[in-house]
């Protein structure tokens, strides 16, 4: 019972943790980012942008598993 309690709890630290939140968030912040040229925006300002939203913790497996969602799902 503890294990499953602690388990939730990492979930609940972790927001964007399903792929599909991320990439709706990812999205979201890559509509609101300035294009540089040609319409293109630099996916370091969006991953930025992401991890500072998750206060400077480790945001990459979050970033990259919702990158990935976003792609597949065009």
């Amino acid at each position: 019972m503890i294990d499953r309690l602690e388990d939730t709890m990492k979930v609940e630290d972790r927001p964007y943790a399903n792929p599909e939140v991320a990439a709706r968030k990812l999205v979201e912040i890559a509509a609101a980012t300035p294009a540089v040229q040609d319409g293109r925006i630099y996916i370091e300002r969006i991953n930025s942008q992401f991890v500072a939203l998750l206060k400077g913790s480790k945001g990459h497996p979050e970033f990259g598993a919702g990158t990935k969602y976003a792609i597949e799902k065009g």
